[in-house]
Parts: structure tokens; C-alpha cells; sequence
């Protein structure tokens, strides 16, 4: 199992459509094979969590059961669709990816 943490800034005023084009993706995303979860998150402005507040920050957090599944996915039709729509929109992106550890 794979977990890929996408964490993007996106460019003033361009939040609204960044997230029109996440939308569309994620019943794309969610239907391909080896997909276990798929999702967008803007971060929570509260009390507790006011010092990491990011107006402007979108994380996509992904689940794929294998290699060969993110390898699909990042080859998928609709994928390219998706950067060329987001291209413009987007400041700056950090990329990890994770794998489980047992303790």
C-alpha cells in the first residue's frame, strides 16, 4: 500500500477553480483499479490550529493499493486533463510518498 500526500499552494483568487477541477477528478480517481481512498482537504481554521493556518493550501491525500496502480494513475487520460487544467493555478507543490510501518 502506497499513500501519496500532494500539498499545494495555490495562486491568489484561483482557490474556487483548483477545487472545481478536484471535483471533477475524484470519481475518476476513486473508480480506478487499485484506488482505496482519494480526496482534497483545505486546512481547518480554528483555535488549536491557527500558527499552521493556510487560506491558500489544498492537500490531496490518496491511498493506491501498489506501485503499479500510482503508476496507472499518473498515466491515466483524465490526469493529464487535470494538470493542464491546474497548471496555472498552482504556486507551489510538495510531493511525498509514503509506505506503512509496522512498530
Amino acid at each position: 500500500m502506497i499513500t501519496m500526500v500532494c500539498t499545494m499552494i495555490v495562486k491568489p483568487g484561483t482557490k474556487k477553480m483548483f477545487l472545481d477541477a478536484l471535483k471533477t477528478m475524484v470519481p475518476l480517481v476513486r473508480a480506478e483499479d487499485g484506488c482505496i481512498s482519494y480526496g482534497g482537504f483545505s486546512d481547518l481554521q480554528a483555535e488549536f490550529s491557527e500558527q499552521w493556518y493556510r487560506e491558500d493550501r489544498i492537500t490531496i491525500i490518496e491511498t493506491w493499493r501498489d506501485e503499479e496502480a500510482l503508476r496507472a494513475h499518473w498515466k491515466a487520460p483524465h490526469m493529464d486533463t487535470y494538470r493542464k487544467a491546474t497548471r496555472d493555478l498552482v504556486a507551489s507543490k510538495n510531493i511525498i510518498f509514503l509506505k506503512p510501518e509496522e512498530p
